[in-house]
């Protein structure tokens, strides 16, 4: 008989370990795993095989368990107790699924969890969300693909077919926290092939089909985020804004430009009376000086009455020098000096007030706003005001 070499030993060792599949084989695999002499691999596989063993459960979950504290068997222990499912060992899988740095460890553990676990997916999504929330961690924090992979129907990985677990998970959603939110939010996303509208697209049908009030569900529609799942939310958020701002805004300014156009045609008023009253000066100042010149040439008059003719004389032409060169016409030329200032004041008023109303209700709409936008707001609006009041005092000081 040939005698066999070490390879071949060695090779026949390994087949018999994977060859281990009822109870009557625990003994040897056990003999095997603690054995120190044996190699290292050899009795990893030995601890891998363990769980294929399925009627053994109540037996292998405790020799695993008690594996997890050897390092050097960690990672086989581990998938074993997912290939088993036991009640006991599932937490500490789905922990290990959660908080693993390896995201091969991860999406191993989680396949083998579905593929090979007692539990159906209800009961795996069960423990998966307790797990999480006991956990404290954010959702930047998980592998949304490998919780999926674990919690997900076994035979129908498409997004079309996961409609339970879809629905299970909005449901979930409704009445927690913000944490938890933007987990389930996230998770939603993976399970809809990380595909946002489709996502918002299940999150609008839940709420149809179960009757959900919109609210209900609006800090999940945020997380997601996208067209579908916002609008409704978007809807809203424009009907307040309509309602709590840009109507009461629209009446603001159309009353403050119904006053500026009153007042720019009191001025307008003013304007003309003393264009009016300027010119009726200047033309009984003509006749006086004509009268008079009149009077002083072709009129005999006797010396008692120069001096009557002459103050008529003076008098209209100093009333036309008056006109021509100080008083009236430069108050009329201030006139339209302050009109045209008050005009130009009133447009750059209202439009800074409407470009800053615009930005702040784009924030508002895309949830950007926030107590230091608003304190912006109220700054610039502050600033055009004081800009415009002081422009306008600058100049009245100026005319005065």
């Amino acid at each position: 008989m040939k005698k066999k070499n070490i390879v071949e030993v060695e090779q026949e060792k390994y087949d018999a370990v994977y060859s281990y599949k009822k109870r009557t084989d625990l003994p040897a695999i056990f003999k095997i795993i603690e054995d120190a002499s044996e190699d290292i691999s050899l009795r990893r596989a030995a601890v891998s095989q363990l769980g294929w063993i399925k009627d053994s459960e109540d037996e292998i979950t405790p020799y695993l368990l008690n594996l997890l504290n050897k390092e050097e068997f960690k990672n086989e222990a581990l998938n074993a107790l997912a290939r088993i499912g036991s009640k006991d060992g599932f937490p500490i899988v789905i922990k290990e699924i959660v908080e693993s740095q390896d995201s091969w460890t991860r999406r191993t553990l989680a396949n083998d969890l579905r593929e090979n676990s007692k539990w159906n997916w209800n009961e795996r999504a069960d423990e998966v969300i307790e797990i999480i929330k006991s956990l404290k961690i954010n959702a930047g924090d998980i592998d949304s693909l490998a919780i999926i992979n674990a919690i997900r129907i076994s035979d129908y990985p498409e997004p079309k077919n996961q409609d339970p677990v879809i629905d299970y998970l909005i449901g979930k959603s409704i009445g927690q926290e913000g944490r938890m939110i933007g987990i389930f939010a996230k998770l939603i996303i993976e399970i809809c092939d990380r595909n946002q509208l489709y996502a918002g697209q299940k999150v609008k049908e839940y709420e149809k089909v179960f009757k959900i009030q919109p609210d209900k569900l609006r800090d999940l529609r945020i997380a997601i985020g996208g067209e579908i799942a916002l609008d409704p939310l978007l809807s809203i958020l424009k009907n307040n804004l309509d309602e709590n701002f840009q109507k009461p805004i629209a009446k603001l300014n159309k009353d403050t430009r119904n006053m500026w156009q009153k007042t720019i045609r009191y001025a307008q008023y003013g304007f003309t009376t003393r264009m009016a009253m300027s010119v009726i000066v200047f033309l009984v100042g003509i006749f006086l000086l004509i009268l008079s010149s009149w009077e002083i040439l072709f009129e005999q008059i006797k010396s008692e009455q120069i001096f009557g003719v002459g103050v008529s004389f003076i008098t209209g032409l100093g009333m036309m020098l008056t006109i021509v060169y100080r008083g009236p016409l430069k108050e009329i030329r201030k006139s339209v000096n302050d009109l045209g200032i008050a005009s130009a004041a009133f447009i750059a008023y209202v439009h800074r007030v409407l470009e800053i109303s615009h930005t702040f209700s784009y924030y508002y709409l895309n949830q950007k706003i926030t107590f230091s936008e608003m304190t912006n707001s109220s700054k610039l609006i502050d600033e055009a005001m004081n800009n415009t009041v002081g422009l306008l005092s600058t100049k009245e000081a100026d005319s005065e």
